[in-house]
């Protein structure tokens, strides 16, 4: 930003202008519209610019005008548009200096569209040519991506090993990092423009000593001496994070400059900081006038991503001074705004996701609680807590996937349609900072209420001690717990709950109680587990669909690994629980050598198979990258998995993850499983909440598939069967409360 030139325009176009001139107006223009923050009519002036050069075989200055295309599509978050723009430039141009640039760009959109190794090679091709400034501020903050990148990766490895491996590629990033930033500001100090205090303010960032007095007294007089454009308005507010004495004078420098230039997306940031400044310093009566401001700027231009903030921050003040229905308004509208501002991006930054649980999840939850903050919320309120409710998940799931390729979808019969055809009732909980809600729904529509003052830490801690007695078999430990989350979740239902006796509860859980087995609760009264009465299933809620199969004859599609491969210990058992899968169903089946990635996605693409079963070793984590399903190959990614699932030609009525496992200590392993299913378009998937014994795991399986023949394909009642037999058989809940069938 800020590399644009624009000059007065004149009110009409004169027919009779040479083409030059045209060209040039057109120039003219785009830049007028960059500098107003109107980027896609600037995109469109400049398209006539490089048309015109390009008639006239001007590479150049076509080539000149494509790099300022570019611009304008990244800044959209149009990302493939700007590449396929700036591709044009390599093929079409010899010179070198054009060519540095256009690398220089390439960097910048690979970099927002998340190819980090795309964008190093294109950074580093550019400054081979040209050692610029603005390229190597730009690599400083690609490898600091690189770095947060690695971090995400670490905390969500199931290995020490695998961890301690990305946390030395963190390392790595920050060393590099601080070695290009270096030499940026080396550079920097015969350079007094925009890239000079950018370089100041990525060192800042990225120096363990952070700023010295000298480069603060330099970056002040350079910020100062900056003529106006937009990009003076963003130094200015990025400054002023680094320049804790003199914040206040450098946002509200930010401001002026983006109001004299018309800018009224810039001047929306400008403000919007200034608010959370005076919200931080208590003047609550100012950051209310400030986030106002911010706002109307922000939907004049339709600057969503500050809308949003400016929204919340109006929300959060509101709530503060007790004005709960003006809370309530904003927190509202903040939502919406995020839903529109996540349109414009197909991926989501390194950045969002490490800041997801600061800077997007307190949004909803701060909405729920106040929709919910009552001993009795009304049926109203309720209804719109479990909307914002499921918004919450689908930014979770989003979060998980690192892109926005996912949405909220119901099937055309109504709710309440589809729970009286399976016979069931959903349960939902929500926890927030101070408590739990649970909330039933019941197939006529009509909705039930209870809490427990137990927050999200609380609860949290229960979970995670239930899930430790409950897999070592510490069977009067896990009792005591099982019985305590009965009280808490079932109990205050029960009355209800026997009156229309569903079949199916259909948990839709928040937090880690999605990573517990609900079959598993222990009515002490009546001494019996959850499974003995309902058959329980997990859910994400967004797409419900009936846990029956609406084919009536499966054919399977089976495959299996029993050798120990990539550290992970051998299956022994894995061949007889295909071969009696595949008697019992009919299909194909596919073991170890013949286990790969490719043979994998071929099956799915050219077969017709309802029925997709993979045993082998996987682990469902914090985040997709790192979530993995083990080819004999190699591992495959719950990224690819889902890939490969939506190529099959009929529709996937259940996916089976046998011996994979999800994780306890995250909240949205769980999620992240039922995601690939949702994503890659299958209906329903089993998989295990911890790893079973490899014979016991067979054992189920098989009891498994036979109760599925025998229910008419009911995968509900076929997996209740299983855990009632073994409760029969007095085996200890560590072998059949595993089983964790998850429904969309």
């Amino acid at each position: 930003m800020g590399i644009f030139a624009s000059v007065a325009l004149p009110e009409t176009v004169e027919v009779s202008r040479t083409e030059s001139e045209t060209a040039r107006y057109q120039s003219n223009l785009g830049a007028d519209n960059w500098r107003k923050g109107n980027l896609n009519q600037a995109i469109a002036a400049w398209q006539k610019e490089a048309e015109i050069y390009h008639l006239q075989g001007l590479s150049e200055l076509e080539a000149e005008a494509r790099i300022k295309i570019s611009q304008g599509y990244i800044n959209l978050g149009q990302f493939r548009l700007a590449i396929i723009e700036l591709e044009k430039n390599l093929f079409l141009n010899k010179d070198s200096l054009i060519i540095a640039r256009t690398w220089k760009q390439l960097g910048n959109a690979y970099t927002r569209s998340g190819e980090f190794d795309k964008a190093t090679l294109a950074y580093q091709r550019s400054l081979k040519i040209e050692p610029n400034l603005s390229t190597l501020n730009n690599l400083v903050i690609l490898l600091q991506k690189q770095k947060f990148q690695a971090k995400l990766q670490a905390q969500s490895s199931i290995k020490g090993q695998e961890s301690q491996r990305y946390l030395t590629k963190a390392k790595s990033y920050q060393i590099e990092a601080l070695k290009y930033a270096e030499s940026a500001v080396s550079l920097s100090q015969t350079q007094p423009s925009s890239s000079a205090v950018r370089a100041l303010i990525e060192w800042g960032k990225v120096s363990p000593a952070g700023l010295s007095t000298e480069q603060l007294e330099r970056g002040r007089r350079l910020l100062e001496n900056l003529s106006s454009s937009s990009t003076k308005v963003f130094l200015a507010i990025n400054w002023g994070k680094l320049d804790s004495e003199q914040t206040k004078h450098w946002l509200s420098e930010a401001q002026e400059v983006a109001k004299n230039l018309g800018n009224a997306r810039a001047e929306s940031f400008a403000l919007l900081e200034l608010g959370f400044l005076a919200e931080k310093s208590g003047d609550l009566e100012q950051a209310l006038k400030y986030a106002y401001a911010a706002q109307l700027k922000a939907q004049s231009r339709f600057a969503f991503g500050s809308l949003y903030r400016s929204q919340w921050l109006t929300g959060r003040i509101y709530q503060k001074i007790g004005n709960k229905e003006a809370a309530i308004i904003n927190y509202r509208e903040a939502i919406a705004s995020l839903d529109a501002f996540n349109q414009g991006f197909t991926n989501i930054s390194v950045e969002r996701r490490l800041d997801f649980q600061s800077q997007i999840e307190p949004i909803y939850r701060g909405m729920l609680k106040l929709l919910l903050d009552a001993p009795a919320p009304s049926e109203t309120n309720l209804q719109e807590a479990l909307f914002v409710f499921d918004k919450l998940r689908l930014a979770q799931l989003q979060q998980y996937f690192g892109d926005n390729c996912l949405s909220i979808s119901r099937e055309a019969l109504p709710l309440e349609d589809a729970l009286t055809s399976k016979n069931a009732v959903l349960l939902n909980s929500i926890s927030l900072e101070n408590q739990t809600h649970f909330i039933l729904q019941l197939p006529n529509g009509t909705l039930r209420h209870s809490q427990v003052e137990l927050g999200q830490a609380k609860m949290t801690k229960i979970a995670t001690e239930w899930y430790k007695h409950l897999k070592q078999s510490n069977t009067q430990r896990f009792k005591t717990k099982a019985q305590d989350l009965f009280e808490m979740i079932v109990r205050p239902f029960e009355q209800e709950l026997e009156q229309i006796n569903p079949s199916t509860i259909i948990f839709i859980h928040d937090g880690l109680l999605r990573n517990l087995p609900m079959a598993a609760l222990y009515d002490d009264k009546k001494k019996e587990f959850l499974a003995e009465k309902w058959a329980s299933v997990s859910s994400i809620g967004l797409n419900f669909r009936s846990t029956a199969s609406s084919e009536k004859k499966l054919e399977a599609l089976a495959f299996g690994l029993s050798v120990a491969r990539e550290g992970w210990s051998e299956l022994a058992y894995v061949e007889s629980e295909i071969e009696k899968l595949t008697t019992l169903i009919g299909g194909q089946k596919f073991l170890n050598e013949d286990f790969t990635r490719d043979k994998l996605a071929q099956s799915l693409k050219d077969e017709r198979h309802s029925l997709v079963h993979l045993a082998t070793h996987g682990y469902f984590g914090e985040i997709a990258e790192n979530s993995f399903v083990l080819a004999y190959d190699k591992p495959l990614s719950a990224l690819d998995l889902e890939g490969y699932l939506s190529q099959s030609k009929t529709q996937i009525e259940l996916l089976v993850l046998s011996a994979c496992e999800t994780a306890i200590s995250s909240p949205r392993s769980a999620l992240g499983l039922a995601g690939v299913a949702l994503r890659g378009g299958v209906r329903s998937v089993l998989g295990n909440f911890w790893q079973v014994k490899d014979d016991e795991q067979v054992e189920l399986m098989n009891t498994f598939y036979s109760n599925l023949l025998a229910t008419n394909f009911d995968k509900a009642q076929a997996v209740q069967r299983v855990q009632i037999e073994q409760i029969e058989q007095k085996a200890p809940p560590a072998k059949w409360a595993a089983l964790n069938l998850i429904e969309n």
